[in-house]
């Protein structure tokens, strides 16, 4: 039976997106699932299986939330650190401010997601 055209499938995609560099630690409880530095353009996913992710990261500024590509943000002022922010989709779309695609400066959909830095319990 073909899939109908317009149905999303599965839980919201949450994605960080950083227009400038930006240093990030997203955390599922006591677990770091990822600790890295997002280059210009630089994206991570947040997975799925994370049940409480919270954010830390260095120039909030930089950094974008991306919930299924609608940009929210940016979550913080340049050069802030920001601390135990949650990525939990109701959290995001209700406590950030919605930003135009053309805020992020880069395609957010064409990046790739970036798991290059130390990359913890993937």
């Amino acid at each position: 039976e073909p899939a109908l055209a317009g149905l999303e499938t599965g839980p919201p995609k949450v994605v960080l997106h950083a227009t400038d560099e930006a240093w990030i630690r997203v955390r599922d409880g006591e677990a770091v699932i990822f600790e890295g530095i997002l280059p210009p353009g630089g994206q991570y996913q947040v997975p799925e299986r994370a049940r409480a992710p919270l954010l830390r990261a260095g120039n909030a500024g930089a950094l974008y939330v991306m919930v299924d590509d609608a940009p929210y943000g940016p979550i913080g002022t340049s050069a802030a650190v920001l601390k135990n922010m949650s990525l939990r989709v109701g959290d995001i779309t209700g406590r950030i401010r919605s930003a135009s695609a053309s805020a992020v400066c880069n395609d957010p959909a064409g990046a790739p997601a970036l798991r290059t830095a130390v990359n913890i319990g993937q």
